[in-house]
């Protein structure tokens, strides 16, 4: 898993998946940010059929995760070296089935990418497999966490709560009580 952290402080680090998650029920966790390796050789078909997902109308031999965000933000999924024609799909809640009202993208271009925004403590089903019938390969799933300029309380939003938490941070109360922004880029609206 490469953790990529638009924030003060850079990490790297890879893990491999395991040919897992080939049903729905079986979708393998996933936490944070970075890349997994991922092969859909050998998965059957699990889900609905998916509408405007670029052409595919089916995701076949699909393999499933389950994302846990770390933090809220707006996340970006992307499909990268496969060797096959891919598509990603994303649903709200790790439910299974997954069902049409639940999808919030899906894409099967080039480089399959669906970007959402996520909140602390949801969990989003991610359904990657072939955008054509028939179709597996291999490939990497990337997740990247894009930082919110101004969220300074990091709570999602932008709102005058992130201007009082920045004043706070900047000019603490005589009586203590300061927090350290949990990024501080975010904080700076004007960068």
């Amino acid at each position: 898993l490469r953790v990529v952290t638009f924030c003060v402080g850079a990490s790297v680090a890879r893990l491999e998946a395991q040919v897992a998650g080939a049903a729905c029920v079986d979708a393998v966790g996933l936490g944070g940010v970075g890349t997994v390796s991922f092969s859909t050789v050998g998965a059957t078909t699990d889900g609905f059929p998916v509408a405007g997902c670029g052409g595919a109308s089916q995701i076949s031999n699909d393999i499933w995760y389950c994302f846990t965000p770390l933090g809220p933000g707006v996340v970006e999924i992307e499909l990268e070296n496969q060797t096959f024609p891919a598509a990603v799909a994303v649903y709200s809640m790790c439910l299974c089935p997954a069902s049409p009202s639940q999808l919030l993208g899906c894409d099967s271009g080039s480089v399959p990418t669906v970007i959402f925004p996520v909140a602390m403590g949801n969990s989003f089903l991610i359904r990657v497999g072939g955008a054509a019938a028939g179709a597996s390969g291999t490939g990497d799933l990337t997740l990247n966490n894009h930082m919110r300029r101004g969220d300074c309380n990091d709570d999602g939003l932008l709102n005058i709560a992130d201007a009082i938490y920045t004043l706070t941070y900047l000019f603490p109360p005589p009586t203590g009580g300061t927090v350290d922004p949990p990024c501080k880029d975010d904080c700076d609206s004007n960068d």
